[in-house]
């Protein structure tokens, strides 16, 4: 091949950038001449950014002139010289393995078009020194900051991060730094914070396109995202996942919330009391699970009227009060309430009219709740349109009233067994009532308080 053919490139050969045909690095404009004429000086350049997995920037606003062409790495000050003085690297900015205590020598960029990545694993990084002038990037990760790296500030100044925030095995007190920072177009993701209880340095933030993901952090709330107005960019797109938060007290910070197009799950939250945060909230686009938690009721949620899919409570032990979803009328796919051992009604549900209308392959789900002794907050509920799979091992359960009004089962699956305080009449007459109104299926009706109407076992081991 002609050593023409490589003229005017960036080529990353042995982890050093180097431009063919030429003695160091260099911008290019977009007619791929150099973008400093004979003399040194810069010229401006109008490129649009086209390198290798760019994204598009187009509507951020002008980065500067000087352009790096590609991806580029700053590990050593050989690497940080070639970068000095341009303002935009249209591929990704690697920092791995970095001899470098900070990026001083950087201080030019503003704008990187792809992926940001930071990895301090080596303990030789101590800051992002150098960076202060960054305002926008492609995608922004870090991970393994340890103890050693303790300081973010210099981001001060970053506004708009086009895709996903991601940060991972973080050693700081605070995430101070990310104060400028509005907008994220994708996800925000931030996991295994060792030492950091607070989310303080994200108070400006407005919008995220995809979702929030918190898991394994020891923060005590979210108060930091009282801004927050947007979640999600598109149908289905735009989850809350608070996963693993032993310490978090409270949700406050989602005020600003009305609707929330993808799932909303908090899992292991042991000391979560409330739902208070999300009181502005009326639809969930798709499933709510609260699962683990210390919940002693769903207090703030009285606007949510809707939630697309699933609503899970699951070994919600301190649970006693449901009826913060007194405004709940439809859920998409199906109603669980299993382990919720201080529960002893369903009270406030009263207006909820239809389960699992969206997903013919969802259930009403009612199992081992110690103390729950009647469902009759379902007295509103006319319609599943899955099965009843189960209702079971609730100790105390006396009757089954609530359900009087259900008219239409969809699915094919009738089971209500071992709830030894239920008479068995009770679970048969529900069954004959479905069968009046048109229902065949298998069902499973046995180990209930014996009394004059028999087991019926014709459909047990079945399941669908």
């Amino acid at each position: 091949m002609s050593t023409a053919c490589l003229c005017g490139a960036v080529v990353l050969v042995a982890g050093v950038l180097s431009a063919g045909c030429g003695n160091e690095s260099r911008g290019i404009d977009d007619n791929g001449r150099d973008a400093r004429d004979g003399a040194g000086n810069d010229t401006a350049s109008t490129d649009t950014g086209s390198g290798t997995d760019a994204s598009d920037l187009a509507d951020a606003g002008p980065c500067g002139p000087m352009i790096w062409k590609g991806s580029a790495s700053a590990n050593s000050m050989a690497e940080i010289e070639k970068l000095h003085g341009y303002n935009r690297i249209t591929g990704e900015l690697d920092i791995d393995q970095t001899t470098l205590v900070n990026l001083n020598g950087l201080e030019s960029l503003r704008c990187v078009d792809g992926m940001f990545s930071v990895d301090s694993s080596n303990h030789v990084l101590k800051s992002l020194d150098g960076l202060d002038n960054l305002k926008r990037v492609g995608t922004l990760k870090f991970q393994s900051l340890f103890d050693d790296f303790n300081d973010i500030s210099a981001l001060s100044s970053l506004e708009e991060i086009a895709g996903d925030m991601v940060v991972d095995t973080l050693w700081l007190p605070t995430i101070d730094g990310f104060e400028g920072l509005k907008k994220i177009g994708g996800s925000l993701k931030l996991s295994s914070f060792v030492i950091t209880t607070t989310l303080h340095g994200l108070e400006n933030l407005e919008q995220v396109g995809g979702g929030i993901y918190l898991d394994t952090l020891f923060i005590e709330n979210v108060d930091a995202l009282s801004n927050l107005k947007n979640v999600g960019s598109a149908p289905n797109i735009g989850s809350f996942f608070f996963i693993n938060l032993p310490a978090l007290k409270r949700i406050g910070g989602l005020t600003g919330l009305t609707h929330i197009p993808g799932n909303v799950t908090i899992d292991s939250a042991p000391v979560l009391e409330n739902l208070a945060g999300l009181d502005n909230v009326e639809e969930i686009g798709g499933a709510f699970d609260l699962n683990t938690t210390g919940l002693v009721s769903l207090d703030g949620l009285d606007s949510l009227a809707s939630v697309g899919s699933r609503v899970s409570l699951l070994s919600n032990r301190k649970l006693r009060d449901v009826s913060g979803l007194c405004n709940l009328k439809d859920v998409g796919g199906e109603l669980t309430v299993d382990e919720c051992d201080s529960l002893t009604n369903l009270d406030g549900l009263e207006n909820l009219s239809s389960i699992g209308m969206k997903d013919p392959a969802s259930n009403l789900h009612i199992d081992g709740n110690d103390l729950l002794e009647n469902v009759d907050g379902l007295s509103g509920l006319t319609q599943i349109g899955g099965n009843v799979h189960f209702i079971g091992y609730n100790p105390v359960l006396k009757n089954l009233d609530g359900l009087d009004n259900v008219t239409h089962l969809g699915g094919n699956i009738l089971y209500i067994f071992y709830n030894p305080s239920l008479s068995n009449c009770e679970a048969t007459g529900f069954r004959d009532r479905m069968k009046a109104n048109g229902w065949s299926g298998y069902v499973c009706i046995q180990g209930n308080m014996p009394d004059t109407c028999p087991d019926d076992t014709s459909g047990c081991g079945m399941t669908k």
